[in-house]
């Protein structure tokens, strides 16, 4: 901190115990942060991001077809199997914010599944939207088929998502999370 914030960091730095040099702007940094560091994370944001990239591909292809004009206006539909199952279950709650998009929907990734898809978007062999893990190994680990379509529903004025309703009494427009977010304002 004593970067952004040198004045407060050096007053701080006065009341710190144990020996330490006279200002802070003198300390060392620290040398042991690499016990600090969980690698599983890291590991499991280096997917996430990855899977990302993927569904930023699909969009950017519906914004170059002027399907959509910003992402919140899309919902993602991810078919999935294995470790990306278990992984996007995890942060299924997440998602919608890290895509940037209104919603997101996970599904099993079996063959009926994937021919419905294929049936409403023909171009997933070519286009690129399977994403697929592999293990350690090399081995296939998991994979995720994105289905990007115009998403349904009505535009928060608040936080501008699509969603399937938005409140009429208090402050009308807004979807629940804004609700409850001004709520807890309030």
């Amino acid at each position: 901190l004593a970067p952004l914030l040198p004045v407060t960091t050096e007053d701080l730095w006065r009341f710190i115990p144990g020996s330490r040099t006279s200002s802070v702007h003198l300390a060392d940094f620290p040398n042991n942060c690499k016990a600090l560091v969980d690698n599983d994370l890291l590991a499991r944001w280096k997917r996430l991001l990855a899977l990302r990239d993927h569904v930023n591909r699909e969009l950017e292809r519906l914004r170059q077809e002027k399907i959509v004009g910003t992402s919140l206006e899309a919902t993602v539909s991810l078919h999935t199997d294995g470790v990306t199952a278990s992984l996007l279950e995890s942060y299924e709650a997440f998602l919608p914010t890290l895509f940037i998009t209104s919603n997101v929907v996970l599904a099993p990734n079996d063959s009926k599944a994937l021919s419905q898809v294929a049936k409403e978007s023909p171009e997933v062999s070519e286009s690129g939207n399977v994403f697929m893990e592999q293990d350690d190994d090399g081995q296939y680990a998991g994979s995720a088929v994105i289905n990007v379509k115009r998403t349904t529903g009505t535009k928060c004025e608040r936080c501008w998502r699509y969603v399937n309703s938005v409140s009429t009494s208090g402050p009308s427009g807004l979807c629940k999370r804004c609700v409850e977010a001004l709520a807890e304002v309030n």
